[in-house]
């Protein structure tokens, strides 16, 4: 059976999301799994400010990919 970390997550600023990325990233680790996703509910429709929230990075080893849902 396999494992998956998902994290949820309300946008406040970049350097909370940047703090999310490497909360979600260690609770990864610590459950020995290669990636995590981040669910980022933001207060926006703009898809393309929902396209920069979103994406894939490396932290502390592990791929995290945070996937960006608008509301208004």
């Amino acid at each position: 059976m396999r494992q998956v970390e998902n994290e949820v997550k309300s946008y406040q600023s970049q350097s909370k999301l940047e703090k999310a990325k490497i909360q979600a990233a260690g609770y990864a680790q610590k459950l020995n799994l290669p990636s995590v996703a981040l669910a980022l509910f933001a207060p926006v429709a703009d898809e393309a400010v929902l396209d920069q929230l979103s994406g894939e990075s490396l932290v502390d080893g592990v791929r995290v990919t945070v996937a960006a849902i608008g509301w208004t």
